[in-house]
């Protein structure tokens, strides 16, 4: 069930990242139908397929927001200049918040 769980993680991770939200319901869909095969195989009860059914469709869910909310801030972030403590006057890293409220030497001898 880790197995499962970890994969449907990562699967969920892939898809929030590359498409919408209506791929959810066909990746769930075979999900299901691939927990259930294997649970028949492995000849566990019906409770102990449910519940797997359960955790990887929620791991499947939790993936695909992560996988989506991660994209999002990192588009965010590349697309603004002031993201992630960058220096807007000059696009490189601030080091603190002091040296990137005050302004350079050569900023200063221009004023």
């Amino acid at each position: 069930m880790v197995t499962f769980t970890i994969v449907s993680v990562l699967v969920g991770a892939v898809l929030g990242i590359r498409f919408r939200v209506f791929i959810l319901l066909p990746v769930v869909l075979l999900a299901v139908a691939i927990v259930a095969a294997v649970g028949l195989a492995r000849e566990s009860g019906a409770w102990r397929i449910l519940l797997e059914t359960v955790v990887v469709m929620t791991a499947l869910e939790l993936g695909y927001l992560g996988g989506s909310v991660g994209a999002r801030i990192w588009s965010a972030s590349r697309k603004s200049p002031g993201a992630l403590g960058e220096d807007q006057s000059n696009g490189h890293p601030a080091s603190t918040e002091n040296e990137a409220r005050q302004p350079r030497i050569s900023e200063a001898a221009n004023v």
